[in-house]
């Protein structure tokens, strides 16, 4: 991560962003890159190092792409569990859950909210 200023945003396609680095060591460079490049808000850049680390360490313990649990689990989702309470990550975030309603999902599969929020990557909010 490296601290930019957005000079320009273009108008054309596909879209680009002029930047300018600010750090000495790039000497004033600046380049039209795309605006998914630019991840964060300076200002937030902490809190967005932090969670990427988290989302590492949740993504560590999945069991891969394409395995059998991967199949299981996205059948019982797809037959009993609405989106708006959680649903299963795909790609890089498979074997990742995301609950959205943690009350409902307690109490729909009868585990107790603090267990749901026992894992210290868990994140509350």
């Amino acid at each position: 991560m490296v601290e930019v200023e957005v000079l320009k945003v273009g108008a054309q396609r596909p879209a680009r962003v002029q930047i300018r680095w600010i750090g000495e060591e790039f000497e004033g460079k600046q380049e039209w890159v795309p605006p998914a490049r630019l991840k964060v808000m300076w200002s937030g850049v902490d809190g967005f190092i932090a969670d990427e680390a988290r989302w590492k360490a949740v993504r560590e313990l999945s069991p891969g792409r394409n395995g059998i649990e991967d199949s299981v689990v996205w059948e019982i989702f797809d037959a009993g569990i609405d989106v708006d309470i959680a649903e299963c990550g795909y790609n890089e975030d498979s074997g990742v859950i995301r609950i959205h309603d943690v009350a409902r999902l307690s109490e729909l599969l009868a585990i107790p909210e603090e267990e749901l929020r026992a894992d210290p990557r868990s994140q509350s909010g």
